[in-house]
């Protein structure tokens, strides 16, 4: 049947994704869907119990008509009788949540995805905590993975690009789909929203770490990496013990990492990615035992410390712009001290060799300021005023000191 070959495309879909992630990676939620959960929820009536429901569509068999328009698969006059029976706010939340869902299982059955997926979203919306809410996170999430197969064949292509087969890759999300089950624009946008969903209705279920995992690396794929680490760090936090989760830490490393901007901006996004390289060697000992794991994280270590000592060294050169010389020499040491045997070490060698002369002018001339019968004086009257710990606060000029707002870009 056309259901269980779109179920098995599904799956394939997922296991064709996951193929390239190992290939190509190898090397909060968004406004509209903000909006989506502040809508007012619909209400119905309540009831004590299955046996006191006295829906209207229940009593005078409207639902059992809708049952067995399903059963006969005529699935277009099943789905209108599903939609009047939850439109009807004189039945129960049961009522309802039923009708809703076959509702959009009609539209799903006539493949018409784009119609069966706001349903699948409003059910799980009305209903968070209803009978049908896993079925619906299935559904949600088998629709997002077709619609990204588009995104899955450019990966496969993208891949030969790089092997040198290709020159070209068109763009999934540039794409104009004419096929009834997919979004006309933006298929692969409205799939990661789907994913959101199916990961916010039931955080602790089957599919939210694979949805995040999913939605993160479509995003690293796309160069969007703020959002790539969003997604991966809320796996590691919301579900550590998942099997996605060593795969999903190395690539929150990467995402930290090429999310900082580079040395000339904030650099916490890489101090984090430092710690969750300690992370990743302590709380999964799969990464720390293998060889391939532990070379991988040693390159991880290697491109975030290349990212500091940067920083570092722009840093030591804006003091030397700025005519702080001892500032930058206090930086260049410290460079030294933290980067030994790099290319970082000798850079700083190389500038303190040419600060030292600037050092050693700069502490003669304050001797000689020192001697001075005017000094001599001023001390004097600020010892008598009692004043004299003011003044003789530490001064810029040495090499231990850094200037006003030293801990910029920390």
């Amino acid at each position: 049947m056309r259901t269980a070959d779109f179920s098995r495309r599904s799956r394939q879909g997922f296991g064709l994704i996951l193929g390239p992630m190992l290939l190509l990676a190898g090397g909060c939620l968004p406004a509209s869907l903000t909006s989506w959960f502040r809508k007012d929820s619909a209400t119905y009536r309540a009831v004590t119990g299955p046996d006191e429901d006295t829906s209207p569509s229940k009593i005078n068999g409207e639902l059992a008509a809708a049952h067995e328009l399903f059963r006969k698969e005529d699935y277009a006059k099943a789905a209108r009788a599903f939609e009047r029976i939850a439109d009807n706010k004189e039945n129960s939340a049961a009522v309802a949540e039923e009708a809703l869902f076959y509702q959009a299982e009609c539209e799903r059955l006539r493949e018409r995805l784009v119609a069966a997926e706001p349903i699948y979203k409003k059910l799980l919306h009305d209903f968070p905590s209803g009978a049908y809410k896993q079925q619906a996170c299935q559904r949600l999430y088998d629709i997002a993975v077709f619609w990204l197969k588009d995104t899955d064949e450019e990966l496969g292509k993208y891949a030969e690009k790089l092997e040198g087969k290709r020159s070209f890759v068109m763009p999934a999300s540039l794409r104009v789909n004419l096929d009834k089950r997919k979004p006309t624009f933006d298929a692969e946008g409205r799939a990661i929203q789907a994913l959101e969903v199916v990961h916010y209705s039931d955080m602790t279920g089957p599919l939210a770490d694979k949805a995040l995992f999913l939605a993160g690396f479509v995003k690293f794929y796309r160069e969007d990496y703020k959002e790539a680490d969003h997604y991966f760090t809320a796996l590691l936090q919301f579900h550590k013990d998942s099997e996605l989760a060593p795969r999903a830490i190395e690539m929150a490393i990467r995402s930290k990492t090429l999310a900082s901007g580079g040395a000339e901006y904030d650099g916490r996004r890489v101090a984090e990615a430092r710690q969750l390289i300690d992370t990743a060697l302590s709380a999964y000992p799969e990464l720390a035992q293998s060889e391939e794991g532990r070379q991988k994280m040693t390159e991880h270590l290697y491109e975030v410390t290349a990212v500091q000592a940067e920083k570092d060294l722009r840093r030591a050169e804006f003091y030397e712009r700025t005519n702080h010389p001892g500032s930058a020499y206090f930086v260049y040491q410290r460079i030294k001290q933290r980067y030994p045997q790099t290319k970082f070490e000798k850079i700083a060698d190389e500038r303190l060799a040419r600060l030292q002369p600037l050092i050693e002018q700069e502490q003669a001339r304050q001797g000689q300021e020192e001697d001075s019968p005017w000094l001599r004086f001023r001390k004097r009257w600020d010892r008598f005023w009692g004043i004299e710990e003011d003044r003789d606060g530490p001064r810029l000029t040495s090499p231990l000191a850094l200037p006003a707002g030293s801990m910029m870009g920390r």
